[in-house]
């Protein structure tokens, strides 16, 4: 099975279909023996783009793809390489398109079941009948199996140590993107800093107009005060007035407000 970074499972029966839409099956291997995935892809009429490791240069030659030398590489050179590699094939589907004929043609007349089956048969007898080929001694023997362990033993710690290194690189990158988001953050806090500042600023600007409001209220309140007491002021004059004209014997409409 195969998981989409969308979290989409592709299974096996799929794969078929999702191959038959491509033109180009890239695999940058750190190791590999002959990969199975570049026999199904020249099954599939796809162009090759890998690394030249183990036993790919026996399966993918020049007409059928292109092999990376990455041994001597860097992981910077290794990108920029298949990066060159791999815009040359985009920008010429033609070439594309005769690789990925000629690979199905190789995979048809070389490595169909059959013909792989046919051909272990053929090399089983070769070495059986074969006059030059003589049983080991017990002691070589033994030796051989020795390495083997050991060589096992060593590829798996191998694998290992790349596992930690991919895990370093991971931390690497995340602890590069909390910094990423650590100098946003800090900027986005200092513009906060100068938008409360502005509200602030703003905030002392309209206390200061309220405060000339109340002011220019007070004044008003007062000079209100002062026009009651007037009003005051002159109805009692009217009232002298009246009782004034009312001892003279006149009559005078009283004062009405």
């Amino acid at each position: 099975k195969i998981c989409t970074p969308g979290g989409l499972v592709v299974t096996p029966e799929y794969m078929p279909l999702i191959m038959s839409a491509c033109d180009i099956a890239f695999l940058p291997s750190k190791y590999e023996g002959i990969s199975l995935t570049i026999y199904e892809s020249m099954s599939m009429e796809l162009a090759i783009l890998s690394a030249d490791v183990g036993g790919m240069n026996e399966l993918v030659n020049s007409e059928v793809g292109s092999l990376i030398k990455v041994s001597d590489l860097d992981e910077k050179a290794q990108i920029s390489e298949y990066s060159f590699e791999l815009e040359k094939m985009i920008t010429d589907p033609a070439r594309v398109k005769s690789m990925g004929e000629k690979g199905r043609n190789l995979i048809m007349q070389r490595y169909t079941t059959a013909q792989m089956g046919k051909n272990m048969v053929s090399l089983f007898c070769q070495a059986t009948n074969s006059p030059t080929i003589q049983t080991p001694d017990k002691s070589l023997a033994l030796e051989n199996a020795v390495q083997a362990i050991e060589f096992s033993l060593t590829q798996k710690r191998i694998y290992s140590l790349w596992k930690e290194v991919d895990q370093v690189r991971e931390n690497s990158l995340l602890d590069k993107e909390y910094h990423k988001n650590a100098e946003k953050d800090k900027v986005e806090l200092q513009n906060l800093k100068v938008a409360l500042q502005d509200l602030e600023e703003e905030k002392a600007s309209l206390k200061k107009e309220y405060q000339a409001y109340q002011g220019e209220m007070e004044n008003m309140w007062s000079d209100l005060q002062k026009a009651q007491d007037e009003i005051e002021r002159l109805k009692g004059e009217a009232v002298l007035c009246d009782k004034k004209r009312e001892r003279a014997g006149e009559r005078s409409p009283r004062f009405k407000t």
